[in-house]
Parts: C-alpha cells; sequence; structure tokens
C-alpha cells in the first residue's frame, strides 16, 4: 500500500528524532561550557536560501543518494544533539530499506511531483518559492490529503530535500490515525515533538 511507503519515509525522519534520545546531555553540556571550540561549531547548513534552484532547475527527475539532517531550532543543546547524529541517522535509513538508488523523486515545471519509494508510487503537487528554497509537497494517498513543508538546495549537482520531522509526523498521524500506534511512530514521536525546528530528509542525484 502507499501509505507504507509513506510509513517508511516517516519513519526515517523519525529516527533522526529516536537518534537523539541517545544523545548524552552531560557530554552536550560539557562541550557548551567546557569543550573546544571544534566541538562548539555550528552544525553544518544542509540547505542555504543562496542555493536555492531555480524552479526549472529543480524539475528534473532525482534519484535517493544519502540521508540529510538539518537543526533550524533555537536550542543549542538540540543543535549540538542533531550534529552528534549524522552518522545514526544514516544507519537509520538504512535499517529503513532507505539506501542509495532505492527511490526517486521528480518534480514538474507545471507543478506536479512523483515519489517512488521501493516500488510505492506517490503523486501529488508542490509550490516552490526559488527566493527561499521553501518547498510544500500536497499529495493524495488512499483518499487521505498529506500536506508537509521543507526547503531544498542544489549545490555541485545534488540536490537537498529536507522536510519539517513535526510537520510530517503530524501530518502522517492526522492523515492516517488508525497508524499512531505503529511501532516505529510510538516509539519516537514524544522525542520529535520536543524537537521543533527538525529538518530531515535526503540528497538526492541526477
Amino acid at each position: 500500500m502507499k501509505k507504507i511507503a509513506l510509513l517508511l519515509t516517516i519513519a526515517a525522519l523519525c529516527g533522526a528524532g529516536s537518534a537523539s534520545a541517545q544523545f548524552s546531555l552531560s557530554g552536550a553540556l560539557n562541550s557548551l561550557f567546557g569543550g573546544s571550540q571544534q566541538q562548539q561549531s555550528s552544525v553544518e547548513t544542509a540547505v542555504s536560501a543562496d542555493d536555492a534552484p531555480t524552479k526549472r532547475a529543480l524539475a528534473a527527475k532525482w534519484t535517493f543518494d544519502s540521508s540529510a539532517v538539518e537543526y533550524r531550532g533555537d536550542n543549542a543543546l538540540a543543535r549540538m544533539a542533531v550534529s552528534s547524529m549524522r552518522d545514526q541517522l544514516a544507519d537509520i535509513y538504512v535499517k529503513m530499506g532507505l539506501t542509495k538508488g532505492c527511490g526517486t523523486v521528480q518534480f514538474r515545471q507545471n507543478g506536479a511531483a512523483q515519489a517512488v519509494m521501493q516500488g510505492q508510487k506517490i503523486d501529488g503537487r508542490y509550490d516552490y518559492d526559488a527566493s527561499t528554497g521553501r518547498i510544500t509537497l500536497r499529495a493524495t494517498i488512499e483518499g487521505r490529503s498529506v500536506e508537509c513543508s521543507g526547503y531544498v538546495a542544489l549545490r555541485d549537482g545534488k540536490l537537498t530535500l529536507i522536510l519539517d520531522v513535526n510537520e510530517a509526523l503530524a501530518a502522517f498521524k492526522t492523515a492516517f490515525p488508525e497508524m499512531a500506534d505503529h511501532q516505529y511512530v510510538r516509539s519516537v514521536a514524544p522525542i520529535v515533538e520536543s524537537m521543533p525546528g527538525l529538518y530531515a530528509g535526503g540528497v538526492f542525484t541526477k
């Protein structure tokens, strides 16, 4: 079913929050107040308005290459947690079956979008602001509407697409309330919901 593909994607996104649960708060405090300057460096920016592609450049078929995560909130400890869990998130994606070449996302200039994940196809629409890189995705899955926003950036021929994890989780739970008790969702929802500003997604290539 299409919602299974969506669940896998949501589960992988929620994995960002799950990984953060394993982050050491005492270690973060030590780094924040007594650690090295290198440890306190900010998280690499996954997307920037400076790298926002034109709609024409975005309009292509992109193949999944690797995971991406970014924290856009203002909590210093959460920011450090996200930085520390990048490798963990990559492992979570693999466990979810989201590996290099496993799926594609296609954007058309007329606003149509299509995602294919592990053989499951989801058709939808998107709105895109090339001045900021902000994108909003909409799809109807099994008669239920799902909407989520995020950002895209194009750098060195690679497209980074990140979605608001809290928004994605809320949209999924609203559209499919019967899946709210699924083990992947139930185990990480409290953690994800405590980290507004968390974005996750992937890096794609043509």
